[in-house]
């Protein structure tokens, strides 16, 4: 939209009539305006930037700063991956007609956790006496562990058979990370009957392999 102002006429007397070097020009009504799908993300998430609009034949210029990646066409709306945590401001300048607006928005991003694990194998082939605890490395504790196969938040886990196993790990930031350990098994026993003939009680009475 458009209004009308004048200037130039500073000290002119509304009573008289305008003097010749007052002049009026067109006020275009610039705001800058746009929408996060969030405050609070995690790296990895996406944010999406919908609802940026002006005045018909206006400039914007975003300012994104590093930690976000390349832009995402996301049928009308834009998207950026959070590529590192910290304090993150997108701005926006909108200009037209030499008329300009700014806005900035600043959230923040949080890193994803990053848990331990401490694994005990089983004992013998086919046993399921497999055992882990996971604890939180880095993140903001507390941290809960869910497993993928049964949906259990156990911790440690114990009665575990040979395998691998995947885990989520969510801390108290709201940022989740996947992982997995696994669990071995010693090689088994196997005898071997191709050894040394033995006799023993005289008239060879029994006989065994070596």
């Amino acid at each position: 939209t458009a209004s009308t102002v004048s200037t130039g006429c500073s000290g002119v007397d509304p009573m008289k009539p305008v003097s010749t070097n007052c002049q009026l020009i067109d006020v275009v009504d610039v705001k800058a305006e746009f929408s996060l799908n969030g405050t609070k993300f995690c790296v990895g998430d996406t944010v999406i930037i919908t609802d940026n609009s002006g005045p018909e034949g206006s400039t914007f210029t975003w300012r994104v700063p590093s930690q976000l990646g390349a832009p995402i066409d996301l049928n009308g709306a834009t998207g950026y991956v959070v590529l590192a945590a910290g304090d993150i401001s997108i701005g926006l300048l909108v200009e037209n007609s030499g008329f300009s607006d700014s806005l900035y928005v600043n959230f923040l991003c949080a890193a994803l956790p990053k848990p331990l694990y401490n694994a005990q194998d089983v004992t013998c082939a086919r046993a399921d006496d497999g055992e882990v605890r996971v604890s939180l490395g880095e993140g903001l504790p507390p941290s809960e562990i869910t497993w993928s196969d049964n949906n259990s938040t156990a911790n440690p886990r114990r009665n575990l058979a040979q395998g691998k196993y995947f885990f989520s790990c969510r801390d108290a930031s709201g940022c989740s990370a996947i992982d997995s350990f696994e669990i071995e098994s010693p090689d088994s026993l196997l005898i071997d009957q191709s050894g040394t003939r033995s006799t023993w009680g005289g008239l060879a009475r029994g006989e065994a392999f070596v």
